[in-house]
């Protein structure tokens, strides 16, 4: 991945995550390679100059240099489209006699005076382009960095822009168009992605008279990609439903759920909290009988995200919402049970022997017993230790391979719960009950199989 230096601090999350990554790479032996891109000096950005612009001169070409620095402040992708700016716009000229460049500064500085953001320079360049050619931006940048080509040819239908021109499709030529202009690249089949952030930023603010609804893009494609197209372009589809959306339906709250998940699988967790907040948004006028599940899983998802950002009083309010209710079984809040162990056990409470009861409280209500009684544990310790050696030296040699997975629900979260009930005990100073709850465990996957706890 990549990401801007001067936008991660040492409070920002992937700053953490990275600082864990160099400690696992230790752990467990595989290498993390940082390639730093550091911004360019009046060195790099003179030599990008002399390598174009050739001039007699080399005071002239230090201080065009400088008036660069200044105006792109050493941005390495800046500095090639001020560079190009300089050119289009005839502000440098090339003499055929003595085979140089020349310039007037005094004349570059007074145009490129308003021009100090890369994202007016790329503006400026766009707006040469057809009325088409623009339109064909401004869709593709609302289609998120990555795009394909068959989404956007909806979006082009959806506005009643013409498929032809001539006798020749329209849309590719427009593709080669932005290609040639290095405004987007190929990444893939039917695939393009924009060379940079801010080539996207500009192309957003295109052809202002012409009216384009973003939430009204995100509901054609909504209704009219594939499944599996959708699941493609999931976080753009529902980025766009989001924006400006005041349609309270149940379908886009779904939508945003489907995309918490997905970003919550990719360890996004910070776009998963916002699409749960949006879902959780767009129900908020209906009561629970209309929505149950639904609810149930934006809050289930939404107290998740927001603890592992360390929002955990937001993660207490998702949480507090639905057990507050009271008429939902154990087995139906077990994921929000789980994140509610957790939340006893983050730093900022550390609640462990609160978390051992709360377990074994779950557990019960799921109708399986891990001990009849907290003094009773350490003779049950003992038995259970003895039975599970003796089922151990049981068990063949190639047992591991014709051992299969857990499959019900019911008896994955019984796992899961006693796994944490493993840790909480353990860190409340209770070795007996952790021993004991290891052995439940071994006794469980013996029984019906393995499971990811």
């Amino acid at each position: 991945g990549a990401y801007r230096s001067d936008e991660v601090d040492e409070n920002s999350l992937l700053h953490n995550k990275i600082l864990a990554l160099r400690d696992k790479s230790v752990t467990y032996s595989f290498q993390v390679i940082e390639v730093d891109f550091p911004l360019f000096d009046i060195d790099d950005v003179m030599a990008t100059i002399k390598s174009i612009f050739l001039s007699v001169n080399e005071d002239d070409s230090r201080a065009l240099a400088e008036l660069c620095l200044k105006r792109t402040l050493g941005n390495p992708y800046f500095v090639l489209e001020f560079r190009k700016m300089l050119y289009h716009e005839g502000l440098v000229e090339y003499r055929n006699d003595a085979s140089v460049w020349t310039w007037n500064l005094g004349n570059i500085e007074d145009t490129t005076m308003s021009t100090a953001n890369v994202v007016v320079l790329l503006q400026d360049r766009m707006r040469r382009l057809s009325k088409y050619a623009q339109m064909y931006l401004r869709c593709a940048a609302y289609l998120g960095s990555t795009f394909r080509n068959t989404t956007l040819e909806l979006v082009w239908k959806s506005h009643g822009m013409p498929m032809t021109v001539g006798d020749k499709p329209i849309l590719p030529l427009l593709v080669g168009m932005a290609a040639k202009d290095s405004f987007i690249e190929e990444s893939g089949s039917d695939q393009y992605r924009w060379v940079h952030d801010k080539v996207q930023e500009a192309a957003l603010s295109l052809l202002g008279d012409v009216k384009v609804s973003p939430f009204e893009i995100g509901r054609t494609l909504y209704y009219s990609l594939e499944p599996s197209q959708l699941e493609q372009d999931l976080f753009a589809v529902v980025d766009l439903i989001n924006s400006g959306n005041t349609e309270k339906s149940a379908e886009y709250a779904q939508a945003n759920l489907q995309a918490a998940q997905k970003a919550l699988e990719l360890s996004a967790f910070q776009s998963a909290s916002r699409y749960c907040f949006h879902g959780i948004d767009l129900l908020k006028t209906t009561n629970w009988s209309t929505d149950r599940q639904l609810k149930l899983n934006l809050y289930s998802v939404g107290a998740h995200s927001e603890l592992v950002l360390g929002n955990i009083e937001k993660a207490e309010r998702y949480m507090d919402e639905v057990f507050s209710r009271g008429d939902f079984t154990a087995m139906q809040t077990l994921p929000l049970t789980m994140t509610k162990v957790t939340a006893m056990t983050s730093t900022s409470t550390l609640r462990f022997n609160d978390a051992v009861d709360y377990c074994l409280m779950i557990l019960k209500e799921l109708d399986y017993k891990v001990t009849a009684s907290r003094h009773l544990v350490p003779l049950e310790t003992l038995y259970a230790v003895v039975k599970t050696i003796k089922m151990l030296k049981k068990v063949p040699m190639d047992f591991h391979k014709h051992i299969g997975v857990i499959i019900d629900p019911k008896k994955k979260g019984i796992v899961a719960l006693t796994a944490s009930l493993n840790y909480v005990a353990y860190r409340a100073g209770d070795s007996k009950l952790a021993i004991l709850a290891a052995c439940k465990i071994v006794d469980m996957t013996l029984k019906y199989g393995l499971s990811e706890y």
